[in-house]
């Protein structure tokens, strides 16, 4: 038993019905839409930060709640020379520090992350 094999949908409404058609109407098959998780967005919690840590370092956050740990550190994104960001879906308020190539830690006292909250912070380092 052979399967006859079928020309994909956008095929069966073109005018040419090629194989090979190239009409920019029909050119693309359509795709489903994604779906959304609104679980993990419902709880995405934002740190904002402002520090030049100098050309070639990496801003790492150590802390306790999960995702974090205080004896390994994840990197935070960098988006400009001094700006970096970090985002996760937070069931849970999470303490942490921020640290320069995850070593030398921030000046101060730990910072407080809750679910949903996006906070913006500079920190300093000696």
């Amino acid at each position: 038993m052979s399967k006859k094999l079928q020309p994909p949908p956008f095929l069966e409404k073109c005018a040419c019905a090629s194989k090979a058609c190239t009409c920019a109407e029909f050119a693309h098959v359509p795709t489903k839409p994604k779906r959304s998780r609104t679980g993990a967005k419902k709880n995405k919690a934002r740190i904002q930060v402002t520090a030049n840590i100098g050309w070639g370092n990496v801003l790492f956050i150590r802390g306790e709640g999960a995702p974090l740990s205080w004896e390994k550190g994840i990197a935070l994104k960098n988006l400009d020379i001094d700006q970096w960001c970090w985002e996760c879906a937070l069931r849970k308020p999470i303490t942490f520090k921020l640290l320069i190539n995850d070593v030398q830690w921030c000046d101060g006292e730990n910072y407080t992350l809750t679910p949903k909250q996006s906070i913006t912070i500079t920190p300093t380092f000696t």
